[in-house]
């Protein structure tokens, strides 16, 4: 299996995004297309790891800890991702 390379793909569909907008047939579906891809990407990359740094997190999705907080939290909540308590 081929390793991922998150920021790289983010930084693709970013460049995309513009010329997306401009479809007249995407154009309603773009953010809800957008924000699917990446809650698919993080759940992919937390399933990844027992532990998940948020500070390296941050660099690969090229966002603030308050802002990956906060998709993390509610992919949490939608049972998108599962988090195991070590005891």
């Amino acid at each position: 299996m081929v390793p991922i390379n998150y920021a790289s793909c983010s930084d693709y569909l970013g460049n995309l995004k513009a010329n997306l907008l401009l479809d007249i047939h995407l154009h309603d579906r773009v953010k809800k297309l957008y924000e699917e891809i990446r809650h698919k990407a993080l759940i992919e990359y937390s399933h990844r790891f027992v532990f998940v740094g948020l500070g390296m997190m941050t660099n690969t999705f090229k966002t603030s800890i308050s802002g990956l907080e906060k998709e993390l939290e509610a992919l949490i909540t939608d049972n998108q991702i599962q988090v195991h308590s070590q005891q």
